[in-house]
Parts: structure tokens; sequence; C-alpha cells
């Protein structure tokens, strides 16, 4: 699944490789100049880099790329650990800037740069955050729960961790009785009103010494929004994530295959049982997402071989699933793993043909109609952690 479960702080899985034949760039450690030929890079990029600083890359006209800090560091990354200090995301229409900061989370304006403080009733500092598409609710978690908010600031329970108690406890409890937590993930939308997340199913009868003490977050949860009522919850038959949505149009993951169905009513079987329509790629190695402004699906997969150094971008007719135009980037190594994830590329500014996507202390663009590409990783960006969101 392509959601990360959360019991203590959030868990930033980096994307790991090598990102080989992009156009160098020269400059200062707080800019980076475009490639010569094509379009120029237009709007403003906001990256998180590995100590939770995070930075607003802004291009010019001249064909520059200027950073400056948002919001400093929270602290120092314990060496060695990947986790990602601050939980980050830009509102849909990019004016709003959502981050974990002291008890709570932080509404940052981009234009006026006024803070808006919303605080969880339990006190805690925001481990994740995720957008409505029409900007008017978060889901915000805690390290102890999952929170609705609306415009107002107003927040709602809807998921909270619980804990059980065993005589065999969990790896290193050496025998004494043992506390293992159930856990959820932050979700993804599916539309104004549906968020689609992992929550922990019930907690067996008995675990073994060698378990973990987190209870994994194995089972897909629908939760509808209701004006003036709480929110209802449905667990699924089968375990999905959501990539995207667009429109009546949504990109689904089974953890297996990538799917793209219209007007989901909330299960992935059906779509499942009519194959080669809906299904568009293997969820293994694969990603999707909607080009910005449109309901267009794209796909990027890895190489088709194993010598190969080029990720394949297709473009999928909705009216078939069947694969349209293509492009190729080059290739980025996940991990060790040649698979693209969700959260290692970013769509640029409405309308846009960029692409920016990150690896191993290197971070990039891409125009798609174009071939021009620039080159981030100067000695600033050798730390970039995570694509947050562009504006335009």
């Amino acid at each position: 699944m392509t959601n990360v479960s959360h019991r203590v702080g959030v868990i930033g899985l980096l994307a790991a490789g090598v990102l080989a034949g992009v156009t160098a760039c020269t400059g200062a450690s707080h800019s980076a100049t475009a490639a010569p030929s094509g379009p120029q890079f237009t709007g403003r990029l906001i990256v998180e880099t590995l100590d939770g600083e995070l930075d607003q890359v802004t291009f010019g006209a001249d064909g520059t790329a200027v950073d400056k800090q948002l919001v400093a560091a929270p602290g120092t990354r314990v060496s060695g650990s990947s986790a990602l200090v601050v939980a980050a995301a830009v509102s849909p229409d990019g004016t709003t800037l959502a981050y974990g900061a002291g008890k709570g989370l932080v509404l940052r304006n981009l234009k006026t740069g006024a803070d808006t403080t919303l605080s969880p009733p339990d006190s805690a500092k925001a481990s994740c955050v995720s957008w409505a598409p029409d900007g008017r609710h978060l889901a915000v978690g805690t390290a102890d729960a999952l929170y609705l908010s609306d415009d107002a600031g107003h927040m709602t329970s809807l998921y909270t961790v619980t804990s059980q108690a065993y005589a065999a406890g969990p790896i290193g409890s050496q025998g004494a009785p043992g506390y293992v937590y159930s856990s959820f993930t932050c979700g993804t939308w599916l539309n104004p009103t549906d968020l689609v997340f992992q929550q922990s199913g019930p907690f067996p009868a008995a675990i073994s010494q060698n378990s973990s003490d987190t209870l994994p977050a194995d089972t897909t949860t629908v939760a509808t929004l209701r004006t003036g009522a709480a929110p209802i919850t449905h667990n699924e038959p089968t375990q999905w994530s959501v990539l995207a949505s667009c429109g009546s149009l949504a990109l689904i993951d089974s953890g297996i295959n990538l799917y793209l169905v219209p007007d989901l009513s909330g299960d992935v079987t059906a779509a499942q049982a009519t194959p080669p329509h809906a299904r568009i790629a293997d969820g293994t190695t694969s990603t999707a997402f909607f080009r910005p402004g449109t309901c267009q699906p794209i796909v990027i997969e890895p190489p088709t071989t194993s010598a190969g150094n080029l990720d394949e971008v297709e473009e999928i007719n909705p009216q078939t699933d069947r694969p349209g135009k293509s492009w190729q980037i080059p290739y980025i190594d996940i991990a060790g793993s040649p698979s693209p994830g969700q959260d290692d590329f970013l769509w640029g500014p409405r309308n846009s043909d960029t692409l920016a996507y990150i690896g191993t202390m290197q971070l990039a663009l891409v125009n798609l109609d174009s071939g021009a590409t620039m080159d981030l990783s100067s000695a600033l960006w050798t730390n970039a952690a995570l694509l947050v969101g562009w504006t335009d």
C-alpha cells in the first residue's frame, strides 16, 4: 500500500538511487541555473529537507531557481534515521501550507505569511496531514489519533490508537508482559467527502515475542463526511488505497495492481473482476497520478530491462484503459528496487508539463514536452527528502 502507518510520528521512506542524465546546474547554494534550451520552469516548489526544514524554490523568468527558508528545522535528524520531522502538505489551490509544529498544525498563508494554528484535542503535534480536493477539510494525524478538521478549524475524532497487553510481550520486552498498539494511516481523499485510510484489524488472541509492538494497518476504511453529524465509517471487504482522484475517476492501488475506476462506490472488487479494463499497471513496480488541470491518467513504470536507465511515463486513455503517448525520464533506483513511488514525483503548476522528482541527495525537474531538464542538486539540495507541493 502507498500509505505509511502512524503510531509515534510519521515515517517517511526516502527514495534511494541515482538520477542520471539531467543537466548540471551552477551557482551559489541558494540558486541554480536552468537548462538553456526549452521553456523555463515556473512557479514555486516547496521541499522538505532531511532535518525537517521547509524551503521554497522560486523559478524566475531569467532561468534561475532561488531558494528561501519557509520553516526552520525543529531539530536534528537522528543519524541513520529516515524519519521526517515535519508533516507538511500544500492546499489544492496552492495558497496554504499546512505543517506540524508544537502542539498541533500550522496553516500558513503563502501570500501573506500569516499563520493560523489548529490544536488537536490530544494537544499533540501533527504527524501527518492530507487535504480534501476542495480544500475545505483536512485529515490530521497525531501519535494517538486521526482527526478531521473543517474550514473553521473544528476537529472531529475519526480513529484513536488503542493497545492490548500480552503475557508474551513483543520484541524488546524480554519475556515480560508487553503492550501492542494499533495503527493507522493519514489516508487519501477519494473526493471532497470520502476519506480512504488504513487501520489495524482486531487484536489477535495471542502474539509471539518476535512480534512488533505495533499492529499493522491492514484494513481499508472509508469515512464519509456528513453536514452537522459525525462521519460514517465503513470497512471494505478488500484492502486498497487511493493514489489520486479527479472528478468521477480514481486511481486505486490494490497492492498488486493499479486500477482506473470510474464512479467508485467504495469497493474495488468489481474493478478487479473485469480485467483487462480498469487495470492499468502492475502495482508492485509502478505508480500513477493525474496530470494537473485534467483527468488524464499518467503511469510511471521502471525500465523494461535490468540494463535500462530510463523510466517510462505513459498517458492512459480513460475510455479504453490503454497506454497512449509516452515519454522517458532518467531512472531512479528507489531503495534498491526499480519501483517508482507516489511520493517521489510531483507535477508542476496547473496545466503544466513539468515533473519534479527526487532521489538520493538529488532533486530534478523535467519538462515532458520540451525535454528541458534542471538539476537542483547543489550543496543545499543534497539533503532534499520530500516534495511537499507546488504553487503558481
